[in-house]
């Protein structure tokens, strides 16, 4: 029997990146997964990949800036599956911009889907999950907000607050019997921070400042929230695992 059979998972992102790989894991392992997104063709994309491995998954358009897109994904999850027993919040836009530069469009583009999307989202299948007893909450947090770093400082608040929103979460509802939990990402190459990763001296950067000496990959993330929405974990709550190849032990 796999981890996830007769499971009903929602990941938000889950059209690229760290959201398509946990799409793909969870599928592997018995889920019906609905892959969340705005891009439907690269959604489409990320089914069939996990249809070809034996999985079970459809694709849900939302625009994760809009509270209504938020409560009309969950509903129609909860509509068509009857149940949501995984939402996996791994939607998340980065922008770069050191303090002074940084625009409040930016900011808004950042928090917009980071925290209040994240916010909206789990408001609805939070209580969804509460009213039946059970359930499990993700969110990729990053370690950004564990430790400072220059140019990105609007990213580091906005995940600093889905670190705070986890904690406070799994204290509110770990009554009811849902857990939530957060990963927390070091440098992962994926589509969203590929430009950074291309220039060479920040590339040498990270890898001299990273004791594994490379960056992280989407499955070695998707592992993680695995681990934290399976039965494995069901003693943990409010934590945030980090996934970072070393960078915040130093």
């Amino acid at each position: 029997m796999r981890r996830f059979d007769g499971q009903v998972a929602i990941v938000t992102g889950g059209t690229s990146g760290i959201g398509r790989e946990v799409c793909l894991a969870l599928a592997a392992e018995g889920a019906r997964v609905v892959v969340s997104g705005t891009d439907e063709a690269r959604g489409e994309a990320t089914c069939e990949a996990a249809r070809a491995e034996g999985g079970i998954a459809r694709f849900a358009g939302a625009r994760l800036n809009r509270v209504e897109d938020c409560h009309r994904l969950v509903d129609g999850v909860l509509e068509r599956e009857g149940a949501i027993d995984v939402l996996v919040n791994a939607a998340g836009v980065f922008e770069v911009g050191a303090t002074p530069e940084t625009a409040e469009a930016a900011w808004d583009r950042m928090s917009d889907v980071n925290l209040k999307g994240l916010f909206f989202t789990g408001q609805r299948a939070l209580t969804v999950m509460a009213g039946r007893g059970s359930g499990v909450v993700v969110n990729i947090s990053s370690i950004g907000a564990l430790v400072g770093a220059p140019g990105i400082a609007a990213y580091c608040a906005i995940k600093g607050g889905v670190e705070a929103l986890t904690r406070a979460w799994a204290v509110e509802f770990a009554p009811q019997g849902v857990r939530v939990n957060a990963v927390a990402p070091g440098n992962v190459e994926t589509p969203m921070n590929a430009q950074m990763m291309a220039r060479p001296e920040h590339l040498a950067t990270i890898l001299e400042r990273t004791p594994l000496g490379r960056n992280g990959r989407p499955h070695e993330i998707a592992g993680a929230v695995l681990y934290l929405a399976g039965p494995e974990a069901q003693f943990v709550t409010g934590a945030s695992l980090v996934v970072d190849g070393g960078w915040t032990a130093q």
